[in-house]
């Protein structure tokens, strides 16, 4: 998203994270954190809200259609940093909107808008970090185990046999 949002409880989900037993490098660990991020992505896009208005054919929402919001939630690898690995799960710019509410004012000049109405805050985002902070841990710890098995197989299957 083109903003930060921070969600309460990602806290504990990140320190659980950081106290994984195994000491990873930072391939090993960004595997385990993309699968984690997929995992997440897709618990939050069953959580999206999706409207059943279609909007006008003209202007800004030209082309978009029900389910957009769910359907742009995506998960990816980051770079980091030299020493930490990075993922995240990123959606569209007006998924903050959605997520903690706004207010509707009307067109016009600046000085002229008024608020003609409130939309109220659909926090999907946040209570599906807050429930799946467990699972996400276990994905991360799958995602690793994963990604060591494939490297142990290609060794294994590199080594002169003899």
């Amino acid at each position: 998203m083109a903003d930060d949002m921070f969600i309460k409880g990602a806290d504990e989900l990140i320190q659980a994270l950081k106290d994984l037993p195994l000491e990873l490098n930072k391939a090993e660990l960004r595997a385990g954190l993309v699968k984690g991020a997929q995992f997440l992505r897709d618990r939050i896009r069953e959580a999206a809200p999706v409207s059943d208005n279609v909007p006008p054919r003209g202007g800004r929402f030209k082309g978009m259609k029900p389910g957009n919001l769910r359907r742009s939630i995506k998960a990816r690898g980051r770079r980091g940093t030299r020493t930490e690995a990075a993922a995240a799960v990123t959606g569209p710019f007006y998924a903050k909107w959605v997520e903690f509410g706004h207010t509707l004012k009307s067109h016009g000049k600046k000085a002229d808008r008024r608020v003609i109405g409130h939309v109220p805050a659909n926090p999907f985002i946040r209570t599906t970090v807050e429930a799946n902070k467990e699972a996400v841990v276990d994905e991360v710890r799958k995602g690793v185990v994963a990604y060591l098995a494939r490297r142990f197989q290609r060794l294994r299957g590199k080594r002169p046999s003899g």
